[in-house]
């Protein structure tokens, strides 16, 4: 599993034990490139991205052969992946799948990575472009997203093909052992609902006057969102390890820690701004956003039990405001998450003032 200051990237592989599977990794299992060999199903690899889904043949050999982590500038997906495919008898087949794709470029970018850290893995092992598989990706979103924007953005130039897979995936999505591998970028932090507790006067985690954990000292409020993750992601882990074939690898990045002032920061906007109007609005509002730390990520993956941890990696992006224009451009990032969230529920002009507010507090 990888570990992100800001965001961090979990890698998991999904063990096999006649049939079921092994909570932890044995020390020697997977060493030798003869022990893996046993284990490797035939030619194939499979991807599941938050952007994208790929799926292209490549050989036991190519799978085995060594290869050394590969630093890609700006290129998570990539060199995660090519650091996956030099792990002795992890297998990849020929469908991959991607969660969360939306309709934006950055799954286009993500996919395309994908596929060409694939190509240069192949051309080390078959040195011709003329046996280099084709690739299918299925791209997964909620059953609201639009897909037609979508496919009707697919790159001219693309060198896959495109599928699209609507629906949660906190549940199952494919037939049983039909993936390999699994990449899910910046969607795990997100809750299918708000804990219950939240909204309950007579609660202890009634987060009045508060629209987030970040900046609540009331730890029922923080325990609250921690159990909501935990059961949603015990039901993604399960959904995949269904689907995944025995010695797969799924790739978890999600935000971490870059969140907390900013999120104060828009909280306390937000809050001065209802309060001014009606505060029974704002103490029925809360953000269905959890960022796990490391350790979150370590116990949920570990008592789930159907994936061992192989790798975790922090990256340090630009995590402070420096002047008014890195604000302004954080706030259009998290105006693109939150504003819809805030439009139904408070409308319109609050959305546009609490922005306007936020980026002044920053």
């Amino acid at each position: 599993m990888d570990q992100l200051k800001d965001g961090q990237i979990c890698s998991a592989r999904v063990r096999e034990n006649q049939g079921r599977f092994k909570k932890m990794r044995k020390e020697n299992d997977y060493e030798t490139d003869e022990h893996a060999q046993e284990h490797v199903v035939p030619p194939g690899l499979i991807v599941v991205q938050t952007e994208g889904i790929l799926t292209g043949e490549i050989t036991n050999k190519e799978i085995d052969e060594s290869i050394k982590p590969t630093q890609v500038a700006g290129n998570f997906v990539g060199r995660i992946l090519r650091y996956l495919m030099g792990i002795n008898g992890l297998r990849l087949w020929h469908s991959n799948e991607n969660f969360g794709c939306s309709v934006g470029p950055n799954t286009f970018i993500a996919m395309q990575h994908v596929v060409q850290a694939l190509k240069d893995k192949l051309l080390q092992v078959i040195n011709s472009t003329n046996n280099i598989p084709k690739f299918q990706i299925f791209f997964n979103d909620h059953v609201i997203n639009d897909f037609n924007a979508l496919f009707q953005s697919l790159p001219i130039d693309r060198s896959y093909y495109a599928f699209g897979f609507p629906g949660t995936f906190h549940g199952r999505l494919f037939p049983s052992r039909s993936i390999h591998f699994a990449h899910s970028s910046c969607a795990i932090h997100w809750l299918s609902k708000i804990p219950k507790e939240l909204l309950d006067e007579k609660s202890p985690a009634w987060n009045k006057g508060s629209i987030h954990y970040i900046g609540t000292s009331n730890v029922e409020v923080v325990n609250a969102y921690v159990a909501q993750f935990e059961k949603e992601m015990e039901m993604l882990l399960n959904a995949r390890a269904e689907e995944i074939v025995e010695a797969g690898m799924i790739v978890l990045v999600t935000p971490f820690a870059s969140y907390t002032s900013l999120m104060n920061c828009f909280g306390s906007s937000l809050m001065d701004l209802v309060n001014e109007l009606d505060e029974s609005l704002a103490d029925s509002f809360n953000l269905p956003m959890y960022f796990p730390s490391p350790e979150d990520m370590t116990k949920v993956v570990e008592k789930n039990g159907c994936f061992s941890i192989e790798r975790m990696e922090l990256t340090y992006p630009k995590s402070k405001l420096v002047n008014e224009a890195d604000a302004k451009t954080l706030m259009i990032n998290l105006r693109a998450v939150l504003e819809g969230l805030i439009i139904n529920h408070f409308g319109s002009e609050i959305a546009e003032e609490d922005c306007a507010r936020t980026i002044l507090k920053s």
